[in-house]
């Protein structure tokens, strides 16, 4: 039949289109490799053979290449530890060449010095000193000296701490969250991803995270405790299982110690009598916490004083115009509407009796009463007053407007 002619004729055809593809390629690497050694490359070069299109059999491609050596790393390193070096130390320098800094700057030379002597350090600072933002920067620039891999974690208190100590302290160097200065915190991570990130500030969640993988936390030279007043389960949990971290992981002479500084606005009270208290008898909240460090022997107490303000106290109950009859406290605790009202009211007058163009700060204690008080000051108040709300469970944008 025709078609069985045609199909052996096809066949025929395409075991003649195999066999010239086998001798042509054959020619080619026997030609290739006749011409090689004439082409004297240099001996640094290399040849680049390049396959050509399918649709083209017959035509090779040879291109020459240089190497090309990039700068080396170790140079590019050094030289970024050497800027960063720089900026620190203008940062973290003493008050007489630079005399507009804060409180805490008076304390640093003794923090440099008991760090080296001791493991633990803690740090009493009342709020505005600047424990939160230069505390973790000079103990960079004193570690950096001795080591590119040095590695902070900072831990806070609140989500809002987190990023905003990150954000302070990018600032303060120049930089871009994320670089020198990162954070971490739930569902969010602003940390560099070639490593350069040297102090990372955390929730005491995530550190309790990383201590469940990483019992020994390797690569994390040491762990500043913040706002250590506001403490709660997590962080004691965390602090103990740093301390159980010192006594036994890196008890070793050749292991590289974990220092440990707790900072804390209010948590020391009369540091004679902190001092005085080593008897195990003793049982303020100080004296505990110096006796799980280590005792005296391992840990220092630090003291720096704060920038104080003139303070006028008002009462909620003498602002209240319209209530001929004080609330007792008891039942603005019981009954949030009146707390709510109360609260307006003392804003209001705050915002009369604030100075030309000054601000009022109002502490409440939840959402629900900070979204009450915003939605009914928004009807009674001067339209160039603008309320901003603040608490946790607002998105980061609405965060970052209220703060910054």
């Amino acid at each position: 039949m025709p078609w069985q002619e045609m199909g052996r004729h096809y066949q025929s055809q395409a075991r003649h289109d195999v066999f010239g593809i086998v001798v042509f390629r054959m020619t080619t690497i026997w030609i290739f490799q006749l011409l090689f050694p004439l082409l004297h490359l240099p001996q640094r070069s290399t040849c680049l053979l390049v396959s050509p299109p399918r649709r083209q059999p017959h035509k090779l491609w040879l291109a020459k290449t240089l190497t090309i050596n990039p700068p080396p790393e170790d140079s590019n390193e050094q030289q970024a530890t050497t800027l960063l070096l720089q900026k620190l130390t203008s940062i973290v320098q003493s008050k007489e060449e630079q005399p507009s800094i804060l409180p805490i700057h008076d304390i640093l030379s003794d923090l440099s010095q008991s760090i080296e002597r001791r493991p633990n350090i803690l740090v009493e600072a009342p709020p505005g000193a600047g424990k939160t933002t230069i505390v973790p920067l000079a103990m960079l620039q004193l570690h950096l000296q001795h080591s590119q891999d040095y590695q902070i974690w900072m831990v806070e208190p609140r989500r809002i701490a987190v990023r905003s100590a990150a954000t302070r302290m990018s600032a303060l160097l120049g930089q871009e969250v994320g670089n020198t200065v990162g954070y971490r915190i739930r569902g969010e991570s602003r940390i560099s991803p070639s490593c350069t990130t040297k102090i990372t500030v955390v929730t005491d969640g995530i550190l309790l995270q990383r201590l469940r993988s990483d019992p020994e936390l390797k690569g994390i030279d040491m762990v500043i405790f913040d706002e250590f007043h506001e403490r709660g389960v997590d962080s004691d949990v965390a602090l103990a299982l740093c301390r159980q971290i010192q006594q036994i992981w890196r008890q070793d002479a050749d292991a590289v110690p974990l220092k440990m500084i707790v900072m804390s606005a209010t948590l020391l009270g009369d540091l004679d009598v902190v001092i005085d208290a080593t008897s195990a008898s003793s049982s303020s909240p100080a004296t505990k916490l110096v006796r799980s460090l280590g005792g005296l022997e391992e840990c220092s107490i630090l003291k720096s004083d704060g920038r104080q303000y003139p303070i006028t106290v008002y009462h909620a109950n003498d602002l209240k115009w319209n209530q001929a009859r004080p609330l007792p406290l008891r039942i603005l605790q019981k009954d949030r509407k009146e707390l709510v009202n109360v609260m307006c009211d003392a804003i209001q007058q705050g915002i009369h009796r604030a100075p030309a163009n000054g601000d009022v700060l109002a502490f409440l204690p939840g959402a629900s009463e900070i979204r009450r008080i915003v939605q009914q000051l928004s009807t009674c108040i001067p339209q160039d007053v603008e309320v901003v709300p603040l608490y946790g469970a607002l998105s980061k944008d609405q965060q970052d407007y209220a703060l910054y």
